[in-house]
C-alpha cells in the first residue's frame, strides 16, 4: 500500500524505533492486532495552545490503511480544522488501486473533493498506468486531468530500462496531450546508472531535450559501490547538457572502504568538469581509518595541492585513542600539528572523556582546550555528558550538560539539556518518551523548551486501538528499522536476527524503482546518486509486505 500521512510521522516513528525491536509472532487468521490510529501534537506555552497537527487512519479488513485525514489546530476557534484526508482502497494483491482525495473548504467549513488517482499494474505488480482526475464543481463529475504510462524492457548491456510517460489533458480540445517522458536504467544489481527527462516537440514529433530536461548519471564497480555521481541540466543555447553542483569519483579498496573522493565543478568557460577537492584515506587491516588527507586543485599549477591531514592512532585492542590534525604549511613545504585529540575508555570500552589539545605559539607547550567527560550505568547506556572550555582565567569549566534517564526496558524516557549562566547550570530543553506497560509503544513525546523558567511544550501523542486481521502471515511490527529518516548518502536496515528472506525496494515519488536489493543481514546502503525528495520502499519480510515513506535530504 502506498502510505499518504505526512513526513513528520516517519521522521518520529523511524527514529525512535531503534529503542524496542519486537520478535515475530504467529498471527492467526481473523485475528486482533494494535494499529496505530492517530497523531496529536500541540505546541503550547504558558498552557495556551499555539499551533496543533493531527493525523488520523482507518485500517480496512486486510490492514491497509484505507482512510488517512489531517487536521490544524484553529486558535481562533480552539479546535481542530481540517486540511486534507483521502480513501484508498487496495485489489486483492493488497496493492493501491485508488485515492480520492478532498480538501477542506474554509469558506464553508466542509471537504470538497478535489482529485482522484487510479492504478493499474501488470502481472508483475509494476505500475503500468497512473490516472489522475479532478473534480468539476460546475458539472459535479470527474475531469481527466493527468496520466502517466509506465514500460519496462532489458537490453543485454543495461539490465532494466523503465519509461514513464506523461500526459496532460487538454479540456478545450477534449483531448490528451504528451508532456514529457522519464527514462530510468539499472545495472544487473538493480542500482540506477541513468534517470533522464525529456519532452515531446510537437513539430518533429519527437522527444527533445530543453531547459527544463535534467539527467542523473551513475556508475558502480563489481562490488555495487558507487564510483561516479553526476547531475546535469539541459542547456538549449549550447545544445549540450550542463553539469550541476558537484561530479563525485570514488575509489575503494577489495574490503569496500572509500580509499580516493574526488570532487569537480563545472567550468562554464570549458563546458567541462573540473577538480575541484581530494580526500584520500588509507585503512589498517581492521578496515580503521589510519589517515585521511584532503587537497585543493590548484588551477595555476594544474596539480593538487594538501590542505589538511587527519592521522588516528589506536590502542593494542584496535580501539581509537587519538587524532592528530595538521595542515600544509606552504612557507616550509611540510605538515605543521595544529591539533591533537585524546579519547579515554572503562574497562567496558565505553568513552569516558574527550579532550582537545592546542599548542601555546608562545611557550611551544601543548595544553588541553576542551572536552567531554561521560558517565554510564550499569547497563552501559550512558547517562551524562558534560562539555568544558577554557574560561578567561584558563581554567577548564563546565558549559553544557546532556542526561538521560531510562525505564527498565532500556527505552529512552527522559533527555535534559543545561547550559551554564553566570556560573550555574540552568535547564534549557528536556526531551520526554511515554512507553507502554510493554515498553513497545511509544505513546507520547514531549520537547519542553523553558524561557525564564516558563515551558514551552511540543507534545505529540501517539494512539492505538484494536482491528481484525484477515491474515496467516507473521507479524514483523518493530522487527526491522531503517535509519536515518530524512537521510542523506546512506541508508541502514536493521533486521531482526529471526529472518531468514529480505527483499528491499525503494521508489520515488513517481512511483518508479531506483533501487532493488536482497538482504541477509542488516547492511548500510550506498545511495549517493538519489536525488532529494520524497520516496517509498516496500520491504518483503519472510513473504510478509511492509511498505513506509522516506526523505532523502
Amino acid at each position: 500500500m502506498k502510505y499518504i500521512s505526512s513526513f513528520i510521522f516517519f521522521v518520529t516513528i523511524f527514529g525512535l524505533c531503534n529503542q524496542a525491536k519486537a520478535q515475530t509472532t504467529k498471527i492467526a487468521e481473523n485475528a486482533t492486532q494494535e494499529r496505530l490510529d492517530s497523531i496529536v501534537y500541540l505546541e503550547t506555552y504558558d498552557e495556551v495552545i499555539y499551533n496543533g497537527n493531527k493525523e488520523v487512519w482507518e485500517y480496512d479488513e486486510n490492514g491497509n490503511r484505507g482512510y488517512w485525514g489531517r487536521y490544524i489546530w484553529n486558535t481562533n476557534t480552539n479546535a481542530w480544522r481540517g486540511v486534507q484526508r483521502a480513501d484508498s482502497t487496495f485489489n486483492a494483491k493488497g496493492q493501491l488501486t485508488t485515492i480520492i482525495s478532498d480538501s477542506w473548504d474554509n469558506a464553508t467549513n466542509t471537504w470538497t473533493i478535489s482529485k482522484k488517482e487510479e492504478y493499474s499494474y501488470d502481472t508483475e505488480g509494476n505500475v503500468i498506468l497512473i490516472n489522475i482526475d479532478t473534480w468539476n464543481k460546475t458539472t459535479a463529475t470527474w475531469q481527466p486531468s493527468r496520466k502517466s504510462e509506465h514500460t519496462y524492457s532489458s537490453t543485454p548491456n543495461i539490465s532494466r530500462i523503465y519509461i514513464s510517460v506523461t500526459y496532460i489533458f487538454d479540456t478545450n480540445s477534449g483531448e490528451w496531450t504528451i508532456s514529457h517522458r522519464n527514462e530510468i536504467n539499472y545495472d544487473a544489481n538493480g542500482k540506477m546508472t541513468l534517470y533522464n527527462a525529456s519532452f515531446y516537440d510537437t513539430v518533429s514529433e519527437s522527444w527533445k531535450f530543453t531547459n527544463s530536461s535534467f539527467k542523473y548519471e551513475n556508475a558502480y564497480n563489481a562490488q555495487g559501490k558507487q564510483t561516479l555521481y553526476s547531475y546535469y541540466k539541459w542547456d538549449e543555447s549550447l545544445n549540450q547538457w550542463k553539469g550541476q553542483g558537484n561530479l563525485i569519483e570514488t575509489v575503494y579498496d577489495e574490503m569496500g572502504n572509500k580509499t580516493q573522493v574526488v570532487n569537480k565543478e563545472w567550468d562554464e568557460t570549458s563546458h567541462q568538469w573540473i577538480n575541484s577537492t581530494k580526500t584520500e584515506s588509507v585503512f589498517n587491516g581492521n578496515n580503521q581509518l589510519l589517515q585521511k588527507t584532503d587537497y585543493i586543485w590548484e588551477t595555476s599549477t594544474n596539480a593538487w595541492s594538501n590542505q589538511n591531514k587527519t592521522a588516528n592512532i589506536y590502542n593494542e585492542s584496535n580501539i581509537l585513542t587519538g587524532t592528530i590534525l595538521s595542515e600544509w604549511d606552504t612557507i616550509t613545504a611540510s605538515w605543521k600539528m595544529i591539533s591533537q585529540q585524546e579519547v579515554s575508555y572503562d574497562t567496558n570500552r565505553n568513552i569516558v572523556q574527550y579532550q582537545k589539545l592546542h599548542e601555546d605559539t608562545l611557550t611551544h607547550q601543548w595544553y588541553v582546550d576542551s572536552k567531554i567527560v561521560y558517565t554510564y550505568d550499569e547497563n552501559n547506556k550512558e547517562t551524562s555528558k558534560e562539555s568544558y572550555e577554557l574560561n578567561d582565567t584558563g581554567v577548564l569549566v563546565v558549559v553544557d550538560k546532556t542526561t538521560t534517564e531510562y525505564d527498565v526496558y532500556g527505552n529512552t524516557i527522559l533527555v535534559s539539556t543545561y547550559e551554564t549562566e553566570r556560573g550555574e547550570l540552568i535547564k534549557l530543553f528536556e526531551q520526554q518518551y511515554i512507553f507502554d506497560s510493554t515498553g513497545n509503544k511509544l505513546t507520547e513525546e514531549s520537547a519542553i523548551m523553558y524561557f525564564d523558567g516558563i515551558p514551552y511544550i511540543q507534545k505529540t501523542n501517539y494512539y492505538y486501538s484494536t482491528h481484525s486481521t484477515d491474515t496467516g502471515f507473521e507479524s514483523i511490527t518493530g522487527g526491522y528499522v531503517i535509519y536515518p529518516n530524512p537521510f542523506n548518502n546512506q541508508l541502514t536496515i536493521d533486521l531482526n536476527d529471526n529472518f531468514t528472506q529480505v527483499s528491499f525496494e525503494l521508489f520515488n515519488a513517481q512511483g518508479q524503482k531506483v533501487l532493488s536489493t536482497g538482504l541477509l543481514h542488516s547492511m548500510t546502503i550506498d545511495i549517493e546518486g538519489l536525488p532529494n525528495g520524497v520516496y517509498f520502499y516496500k520491504i518483503l519480510v519472510d513473504n510478509q509486505l511492509r511498505k513506509g515513506k522516506l526523505l532523502k535530504q
